[in-house]
């Protein structure tokens, strides 16, 4: 019982550590210890505050249906939150005849962590395996699917788990409005810590973007819920200036409770901007997220086409 109860406090202590600092990231509304399921593992994500899911993407992305690549690419993030929580993540793509598979590697290592009740500190850290693959089904429909293993360890308790992203995404108006459907995180829990069951944060996403005439960008909006959650939507904007630089500008609903109302100190925070720059074959972008009195989250990506 005595084991039962210290994992209960552990995962409650990190829930409300985590959720507390990361917050502003959109896909954090859940109350799982399965946290890393919900956070972007790129620059590009971070900066489009988890949105953006139906606008094209040359590099990793939340909604596997929209991504867009040559023959192969390769590249890694690395991802600074505060209270020295840090992310890092490394992925694969390759394009064949019948679509584009690949995979990832993405880490959160939480740091040295105390229990609110107890004053002892812990450690805590999520590894999760993602293989990848997408394909047309049929005319301008995408379908993307991933599989997904995660690994979590909180102390000396550890949890397994097994699940599933889907995807579909097409574009209508000469493409130029873009519309998405996803359903993520659908799995179960294979090994539980001790005798206590988490479940997987399930997430549905609806998102819509349009590149209007004469302007060098996409806006879009996503609306995520989760199970027995309201609504909530991400607002962004991408600028494509010329083929190899771009401008990112995100916000959503989640800024509002990280808001103190002083005008000055809320002007800024849950907004998220980021860049990216291609240069011959490679891709380096950055991201940034105001996260209010918590500080802000720093992501940089480097990617390689071949």
């Amino acid at each position: 019982m005595k084991k039962s109860t210290n994992i209960t406090s552990y995962i409650k202590s990190l829930t409300i550590y985590f959720v507390i600092i990361l917050t502003i990231i959109s896909r954090a509304f859940s109350q799982s210890a399965y946290n890393i399921l919900d956070q972007s593992s790129t620059a590009r994500d971070i900066a489009l505050s988890g949105g953006g899911t139906s606008i094209l993407s040359q590099v990793s992305c939340t909604n596997i249906a929209s991504i867009n690549i040559g023959k192969l690419c390769l590249g890694s993030s690395i991802l600074f939150y505060p209270a020295d929580i840090m992310g890092n993540s490394v992925y694969l793509f390759h394009k064949t005849k019948s679509g584009i598979i690949g995979g990832e590697i993405f880490s959160l290592n939480y740091g040295i962590l105390e229990d609110g009740e107890t004053n002892i500190t812990f450690s805590a850290k999520d590894i999760l395996l993602k293989g990848h693959y997408k394909t047309t089904i049929w005319n301008s429909i995408a379908l993307g699917i991933s599989v997904n293993y995660l690994s979590s360890k909180i102390e000396n308790y550890k949890s397994d788990l097994v699940s599933a992203d889907f995807g579909l995404r097409t574009s209508v108006i000469n493409r130029q409005l873009m519309i998405s459907l996803a359903a993520q995180n659908l799995g179960i829990v294979t090994k539980s810590y001790e005798q206590t069951v988490e479940q997987p944060p399930k997430r549905f996403v609806i998102g819509l973007s349009y590149k209007p005439s004469h302007f060098p960008g996409v806006l879009s909006v996503d609306f995520q819920k989760y199970n027995g959650d309201e609504y909530h939507y991400i607002g962004a904007i991408e600028f494509n200036p010329d083929g190899n630089f771009k401008i990112r500008l995100s916000t959503g609903d989640h800024r509002w409770d990280l808001t103190t109302g002083n005008f000055w100190e809320d002007i800024s925070t849950g907004i998220a901007v980021g860049s990216g720059l291609t240069v011959s074959s490679t891709t380096v972008d950055v991201g940034f997220q105001n996260i209010g009195s918590a500080g802000f989250v720093t992501a940089i990506s480097i990617q390689f086409d071949y």
